[in-house]
């Protein structure tokens, strides 16, 4: 939400003196419009609030459910329709080489992401002490 402005348009009419009923009656509208304006500003202001609040919630809820289908696709079955099937034959046994190669790149995936993250929390580590140094010899001048 953006910062409310201050404004003073419509002030000079608030504050001058009324001299006929006419114009006692329109501050007397303006008044109430200023109201109704501000109670809008408000009523906006905790709409903006709630759709990011719900914006944030989505988007947790969301990476929740992308996490739970990718755990359903590793649950791969070989025989997955229950029936008997021979295990020794030559297409279930390629499919099982498949799943065991596929099973492995994923492993190496895993293990890349994580030598890459700690790669990349130790150069963040190194820079934080470098900048905090840089913070300190500036502070000294």
């Amino acid at each position: 939400m953006s910062a409310q402005k201050k404004t003073s348009h419509n002030q000079a009419l608030l504050n001058a003196e009324p001299t006929t009923e006419l114009e006692k009656l329109c501050q007397h509208a303006l008044r109430e419009t200023k109201v109704c304006e501000a109670y809008q500003k408000v009523c906006v202001g905790k709409l903006q609030h709630t759709v990011i609040l719900q914006g944030k919630y989505l988007d947790q809820v969301q990476h929740q459910l992308e996490a739970q289908e990718g755990k359903k696709k590793k649950r791969t079955k070989l025989v997955n329709n229950g029936w008997p099937r021979l295990l020794t034959g030559d297409t279930f046994y390629t499919k099982v080489i498949e799943h065991q190669l596929m099973q492995r790149e994923l492993a190496d995936a895993k293990e890349m992401r994580k030598e890459e993250r700690e790669k990349k929390a130790k150069g963040m580590a190194e820079w934080k002490t470098k900048d905090n140094e840089r913070k300190m010899r500036n502070d000294e001048k």
